[in-house]
């Protein structure tokens, strides 16, 4: 199971960089790098703001927030789908 999971991430991070470059004019392709650097850079910042309160939240409240998270994550994928086609 964690060597299936290791081939897993490994494709999705080999994936994320050239998705990030098509995302932009290829004059922007810095532009691109910086916004998906910078938005690992937030996410892991701001994941280790909220999991050091998560022990305090219920289980039903981080279910929601989770599945909101989840939500949110689709409809940014679909809407950069529907760009990239």
């Amino acid at each position: 199971a964690m060597i299936l999971l290791g081939l897993g991430m490994g494709g999705v991070g080999v994936g994320t960089i050239p998705f990030a470059l098509k995302m932009v004019p290829p004059s922007r392709g810095g532009l691109g790098i910086g916004f998906y650097f910078g938005g690992a850079a937030l996410a892991g910042a701001l994941f280790n703001v909220y999991m050091s309160n998560a022990s305090k939240l219920p289980f039903s409240g981080g279910f929601v927030v989770g599945l909101f998270s989840l939500l949110v994550a689709i409809v940014a994928l679909w809407i950069s789908r529907s760009r990239v086609n």
